[in-house]
């Protein structure tokens, strides 16, 4: 019985045993396959990684390529623009060396005309100087010869005491003031101012009314003669009445004397804004005695 008992375990262990190699060998044939098809997939994988591998070290080796032409050129191109800008700052060294060399040049020049420009200028005041100098005096000088010779004018007018011909005698005293009015404001003005324009401007139109003042006079006493000589009746007294009635001074001489005042006013305001003191008028004096002459 113990024998049948080991037989029938043997038996189902011997079943069991080749069920479970059974098994083992499929599982084992499963992980052959499986490894089978893991080698293809490695396999082709593989292929893939190379291929890749090829392709990536090919794209590689061209931006190599590229990237060292790039270096190349960039390297070509520094060296010349190295070489061009070296170029650029030798010639501006040379341009600035020549720059400076004509700046000291214009520099030295520059002094030496300075130089002598200030020589020359000290020498041109001077010149100017004396010039003005000698011109003031030469101007001084022809001021009182002028004054001189309107003084005698006035001397001659004055120097008789009857009224000069074909002039009548109310005139004539008219004629007399206003000359001594022109000598007073002539002197007044030398005495201030001996180079004034005012002196000559008062001077010639005083002396233009005077003339057509007294031409005037002249001929309205002609007229007078000849209407009286004419006449055959009235005796002399009768016809200087006439002439009086005809040549009336009042009227000239109330203008003459308007203007001669105003002017004379203009010139007492001028002489005393120049000389408030008596002082400077008696050096002028001095210098020039011609201009306080009286007759």
């Amino acid at each position: 019985m113990l024998t049948s008992e080991l037989e029938d375990l043997r038996s189902k262990q011997a079943v069991e045993s080749d069920s479970r190699l059974e098994q083992l060998q499929d599982e084992l044939s499963k992980s052959a396959d499986l490894l089978h098809s893991s080698e293809a997939s490695m396999r082709v994988w593989q292929n893939e990684a190379q291929q890749q591998k090829e392709q990536l070290s090919e794209e590689v080796f061209e931006l190599h390529q590229s990237y060292a032409k790039r270096l190349q050129n960039l390297r070509a191109q520094q060296g010349g623009e190295k070489r061009a800008f070296q170029a650029v700052e030798d010639e501006l060294r040379q341009i600035y060396t020549e720059e400076v060399q004509v700046c000291r040049r214009n520099q030295e020049a520059w002094a030496e005309a300075t130089e002598a420009a200030f020589t020359g200028e000290a020498r041109l005041a001077r010149m100017a100087v004396e010039e003005s100098e000698s011109a003031a005096l030469r101007h001084e000088t022809q001021v009182q010869e002028k004054l001189q010779e309107q003084l005698v004018m006035l001397k001659n007018h004055l120097g008789g005491e009857f009224a000069p011909t074909g002039l009548h005698p109310a005139s004539h005293e008219l004629f007399k003031q206003l000359c001594v009015s022109i000598e007073a404001a002539l002197c007044d003005e030398v005495r201030g101012n001996p180079c004034s324009e005012l002196r000559r401007t008062l001077r010639r139109d005083l002396k233009q009314e005077l003339r057509d003042q007294l031409r005037s006079e002249v001929h309205s006493v002609r007229r007078c003669r000849e209407a009286s000589t004419g006449s055959t009746t009235g005796s002399s007294a009768r016809r200087v009445k006439i002439a009086s009635r005809e040549s009336p001074p009042s009227a000239v001489r109330q203008e003459l004397t308007r203007r001669g005042a105003a002017l004379m006013e203009a010139f007492t305001a001028a002489a005393e804004e120049v000389l408030p003191g008596r002082e400077s008028e008696k050096n002028y004096e001095n210098l020039c005695p011609l201009a306080y002459i009286r007759f």
